[in-house]
């Protein structure tokens, strides 16, 4: 009992404050519970977010391809382009040399139809319109290259032609040693020659 004549509840019940400290922790523990759920969504939420913003990039990324209609190969110089379908073509071609001036495409593939699809021949002519005496032949795969290597030396209207891989032409390469510089004048040993001007004559 207190100085006013109360009587103190702690006295009567010792547990009193024990109970009500048990309930301050199991609210504390239920804030904190409802706390750790919430940022919890907030984490999944962003993930989501960021997940939402990298397709609606990858969307609009497509969608300017397809508006702008140029695709990156298609953006490649021209040239560039040219150059290595020329190179891909020639890796599955072949050089025919010694070929009969009488001879026709159709023979030349149907010499070689068992080394391998054949997409096309070609007999080379002069600005005369006569064969040249050499052809090209172009497969389909790259693998029927040495099936027809193979047949070098055979014989094709009693010709033996001479088989081998065609090359990729180099522009400015037409010469073993590289295009010859521009000489204005022939030269023999260290100096040139020069013309004597129509008339020349060394006594007055």
């Amino acid at each position: 009992m207190d100085s006013n004549g109360n009587s103190d509840d702690r006295s009567l019940n010792p547990d009193a404050g024990d109970i009500v400290l048990g309930i301050g922790s199991s609210r504390s523990r239920i804030i904190d519970q409802e706390i750790e759920e919430m940022q919890r969504k907030l984490r999944e939420l962003g993930e989501e977010i960021d997940l939402a913003i990298v397709s609606l990039n990858e969307q609009i990324e497509m969608t300017t391809d397809q508006i702008s209609g140029v695709s990156a190969e298609e953006e490649e110089d021209p040239a560039v382009a040219i150059a290595r379908h020329k190179s891909e073509v020639d890796s599955r071609s072949i050089y025919v040399g010694n070929v009969d001036y009488a001879c026709l495409p159709e023979q030349i593939q149907a010499h070689f139809q068992d080394c391998g699809a054949i997409n096309r021949v070609t007999i080379l002519i002069d600005d005369f319109g006569d064969p040249k005496g050499y052809a090209y032949v172009e497969f389909a795969e790259v693998e029927a290259v040495e099936k027809a290597l193979l047949m070098n030396d055979t014989k094709l209207l009693n010709r033996p032609m001479k088989v081998s891989p065609k090359r990729t032409n180099v522009p400015g390469r037409t010469h073993p040693w590289g295009r010859r510089p521009f000489q204005p004048y022939p030269t023999y040993g260290k100096f040139p020659r020069f013309r004597r001007p129509q008339g020349y004559s060394p006594y007055y």
